[in-house]
This record gives structure tokens, C-alpha cells and sequence, in this order.
């Protein structure tokens, strides 16, 4: 407390009363999370302090190595042990541009300094522990961030796509560092878990699948130029996994996520090396590929179950068939590739801001996949009925003219035309374009679709006008259904026995 330091500097006309020309300042204060009433501080000409009795008296407990009147900038308070302390003090006022972090386990009678790893030229401003993980620690230097593995013993870089700029402070919350910068920004590492579960042994491993944290199930909305803008977390659950070497191009690399019963939600499978020009593209929503790199990757699952299934040239008002998200709670992923296999599991939260009581989420739910799954089997009888009218007008166009197949000829136009008319009260086959379905009326698909997307939105079991309407649609659908069925196990019988007569091949539809 030293008074000469805290006489205004300057003059004599204009003084430099801006506030930084006067020391002995407090510039951080920690509590210990595990002792009652046990506080560090540390001041800006170099003193640091301990008191044990709530306040009442105090010990100065200075590292020795530490240069005097160094401004200490950050203090922190050991997560787990007791009478344990971590520094971050910065000396560059005073031309000393080295880092210094420093590090006690015994109340300060003695400390250790542990800036191994860190260049010379980056001096410290703050250090923090991390909450969940011993010896797990980072540190904010005036070139960017470093972590720690081992309680400070060495420091490696955290830089990732952080710009090199002046790390003024970190926090961790909610399993993030967020590091505020002289950079103009705050940043956010928004994976912790990953981190604190790398061991010594994790890169001699073959494979490994690191546990992630929680997901919250939150509404995603973009645009296509959101400017000069940060990235906003996942939109889902980020699963990293770590290949030692490289697989050979046909290794197979599976990743299942399934239910807390075991049950199977998406399975997703790894990148081919080179795509196949002649294999047709997937008509589902399922086609995201898992990469096979060397080293750690990263993928994403949405929290969706599968999407409607599609047909070619599908043209639809309500073109929103992604699947529905999953419900919050437990989940798992398994990783597979050469018989090896790991497994971890995935927490989904609500909503923070939502009210929505857990069976209301489930209603909803229950009600999205129902449709979802009604309008599959209608996508996949249309596909079975082009199929099978493609395979009628081939035959039709073989005997066309031909004495002794007038009868065979006449049935596969009627099956035809029959199938025609179920596909077109199923799906307005006249759509085209995006804008058609202004001039030509939607079907049944169509009309299930927007039920489907309008229950999809919010938080919120589905409403008894929507349920009603879906019963309605869903009973007109079966009907055609049930007609198609009828049709193709009788009407394409008849007309398989009447070509194998006249010795032709038989209609082949699909699943048979």
C-alpha cells in the first residue's frame, strides 16, 4: 500500500488521471470452491495474498522468480484440491514480454512455475482450470491459447481458427471455453468433452469414439448471407472419432444411432473413395457419409429420424419431408469398422425456453412419424406402380399388332390405366415445376405433407383440427392402397397366367 503510487502522474498542465497511472490496485480475486472463507487476491504491483478466516487477516505469499511490481492478472482457485492455486501474471509494462504462470499445492509456501510450451514473446494474462477434468488446463497469452494436459507440466497450442490476437479472459461454461480477445470478438470452443476425455493412450488406439456432450434440441434457422457473422453451434450432436490409419477403400465404417430400448434410428456409412458416376443418387435424406481419414473426424447427426423417402422427379407444395427430431433423452452411437466396435452415449436436452411438458413433445412426435411413415408407403407405391406401367407398356409395345394377343394386349391397358388412376389420386402427376401446384390441385400426398410440416413447428402436441384432417387423409390413402394391393395380386396374376400361355415373361413388381 505503497502512497507514493497513487498520486496523480502527468502535468503539470494536463494530468494523466485515466485511471491506469495508479497501482496498488486489486486486479483478481478467487474463492476457494472447496474451504469456506479461504480467498487469494493479486494485485497489480505484484503482490499476492492469502486469507483463511474469511477476511480478517492476511499473508502475503509471493512465488519466488515472480519480478516485483509484475501485474498479476489472474488467479484461480483449484477446482479439486485444497490450499491450491493458479497465477497469470504479465510484467510487459515494464519491457518483460516473457509469460508467467505459476502454480502452488500448499497455500503458497511454495510454488512452481509452468510455462513449458509457451514462446517466450507470448506473456500470460489469465489462466483457468478446468471443472470437470484435473490437470486440464488453458491459459491466455498475448498470442493466442494454449492448453495443458498435465496440471501445467507443458503447454501445446488450442489455436485452431482462433486469430492470432491478445486472449484477455476465459471462462468455462456448459462444457465451452469462451475466450474473450483484443480482437474484437469473443470465441467459443464448444467442445470440452473431447478434450477432457484424451488420455496419453488415446492416439495408440485403432479406434475410438469420444462421448459428446449434450445436444440441445433447439429450432435452427439460417439465411443464405447472414454477413459478417460467427457460426452458430451444430445443429445437433458433434460425434468425433479417431482412426489410426488409413482404411483401404472398400473397409467398411458403419455409425448406428439407436434408442435408449436399442432400437435403430439412422445408420450412416463412410465416404467412398471415389464416387460411382453410374450409381444412382440416394432419393432419400440419408445420404450424409462418414469420412475415413487418418487421425480425428467429425460428424454430425441433425437429432432427425429418417425422411420421407422420395420418388424421381417428385415435385411438392409442401416440400418439407425431413424426418422428425427426436424426443429429448438418452440415445446411443456405435461405430464400427474391421470387427472393431465402440459405443457411447448421447444426452438430448429441451429446449430451455420451451414449456412444453415431455408427453407433449412425444405426442407430437408420434404424430409427425406416423405421417412421415404413411407417406413413404405412398412414395413407394407410386414407385411399384411406374415400375409395373413401365413393364405393361414395354409388353403392350412387344405384341402390339400381333395375331393371338389381342386379349393379352387389351388386360395389361386396362391394369394400366387402373394404376394410372391410383397413382393420380394419390400424387398430381401434371407437377413439374415448383410453381404448378398453383395451376393443377395437390393430392393426397400433398395434403399429408403440409399437415405434417405445419405439426412440425414449435413445441406442441398436435391440435384436434390436424389429427382429424390427418384420419381423413390417411383413410383415402389406405383405400388406394388396399387397391393396389388387390390389384396386383389379382389383376397381374391373371394377366402372368395369360402371358406365360403365350409363353412371355411374367410382370415383375417391386419386392417380389
Amino acid at each position: 500500500n505503497q502512497k507514493d503510487r497513487q498520486q496523480a502522474s502527468g502535468g503539470p498542465i494536463t494530468k494523466d488521471n485515466t485511471g491506469v497511472e495508479y497501482y496498488g490496485t486489486i486486479f483478481a480475486l478467487a474463492e476457494s470452491p472447496l474451504e469456506p472463507g479461504v480467498l487469494w487476491t493479486g494485485s497489480d504491483d505484484g503482490l499476492l495474498h492469502l486469507n483463511r478466516d474469511g477476511g480478517e487477516n492476511w499473508t502475503r505469499v509471493q512465488p519466488r522468480g515472480m519480478p516485483e511490481e509484475i501485474q498479476i492478472n489472474s488467479i484461480e482457485a483449484h477446482p479439486f484440491e485444497a490450499g491450491s492455486l493458479y497465477v497469470a501474471a504479465t510484467a510487459y509494462k515494464s519491457d518483460d514480454f516473457r509469460p508467467y504462470l505459476f502454480r502452488t499445492s500448499d497455500y503458497g509456501r511454495s510454488w512452481k512455475k509452468i510455462t513449458d510450451g509457451i514462446p517466450e514473446d507470448h506473456f500470460t494474462r489469465v489462466i483457468r482450470a478446468d471443472p470437470v477434468k484435473p490437470g486440464l488446463l488453458y491459459a491466455g497469452t498475448e498470442g493466442g491459447l494454449y492448453l495443458s494436459r498435465n496440471d501445467g507440466e507443458d503447454w501445446e497450442s488450442l489455436q485452431l481458427d482462433l486469430p492470432i490476437v491478445p486472449v484477455t479472459d476465459l471462462a468455462v461454461r456448459r462444457g465451452e471455453l469462451i475466450a474473450a480477445t483484443q480482437g474484437r470478438g469473443y470465441w467459443s470452443f464448444d467442445h470440452l468433452s473431447l478434450l477432457r476425455q484424451v488420455g496419453d493412450d488415446t492416439w495408440s488406439e485403432r479406434l475410438a469414439l469420444f462421448e459428446p456432450g449434450p445436444a440441445w434440441r433447439l429450432p435452427n434457422r439460417s439465411t443464405e448471407d447472414p454477413g459478417q457473422r460467427g457460426r452458430n453451434p451444430a445443429d445437433g450432436v458433434v460425434l468425433f472419432y479417431w482412426l489410426a490409419e488409413e482404411l483401404p477403400p472398400n473397409a467398411e465404417l458403419e455409425l448406428l444411432i439407436s434408442d435408449a430400448a436399442g432400437k435403430e434410428i439412422r445408420r450412416f456409412t463412410r465416404k467412398p473413395e471415389k464416387p460411382d458416376p453410374e450409381e444412382e443418387p440416394p432419393l432419400g435424406d440419408d445420404d450424409r457419409l462418414l469420412t475415413a481419414d487418418t487421425g480425428l473426424n467429425r460428424f454430425e447427426w441433425n437429432l432427425r429420424y429418417p425422411g420421407v423417402e422420395r420418388f424421381e422427379k417428385l415435385v411438392l407444395w409442401n416440400d418439407a419431408l425431413d424426418g422428425p427430431r427426436a424426443v429429448p433423452g438418452t440415445y446411443r452411437a456405435t461405430l464400427t469398422t474391421g470387427g472393431a466396435s465402440r459405443s457411447v452415449g448421447i444426452e438430448i436436452r429441451p429446449d430451455p425456453r420451451s414449456e412444453a411438458a415431455p408427453e407433449a413433445l412425444q405426442q407430437q412426435f408420434d404424430f409427425v412419424w406416423g405421417i412421415n411413415r404413411k407417406l413413404t408407403d405412398i412414395h413407394r407405391a407410386i414407385r411399384r406402380i411406374r415400375d409395373t406401367r413401365g413393364q405393361l407398356e414395354t409388353m403392350g409395345q412387344r405384341i402390339d399388332g400381333r395375331e393371338g394377343y389381342a386379349e393379352l394386349a387389351q388386360a395389361a391397358g386396362d391394369l394400366g390405366e387402373k394404376l394410372t388412376g391410383i397413382e393420380e389420386a394419390l400424387y398430381q402427376t401434371r407437377l413439374e415445376a415448383r410453381q404448378d401446384p398453383l395451376n393443377y390441385p395437390i393430392r393426397l400426398n400433398d395434403k399429408l405433407a403440409g399437415v405434417m410440416r405445419g405439426a412440425s413447428i414449435g413445441d406442441h402436441p398436435p391440435p384436434a383440427s390436424a389429427i382429424a384432417v390427418r384420419d381423413e387423409l390417411v383413410g383415402e390413402a389406405e383405400r388406394q392402397l388396399s387397391e393396389l394391393d388387390r390389384l396386383l395380386n389379382d389383376d397381374l396374376v391373371r394377366l402372368n397366367t395369360l402371358a406365360a400361355s403365350l409363353r412371355l415373361p411374367a410382370i415383375i413388381t417391386e419386392g417380389e
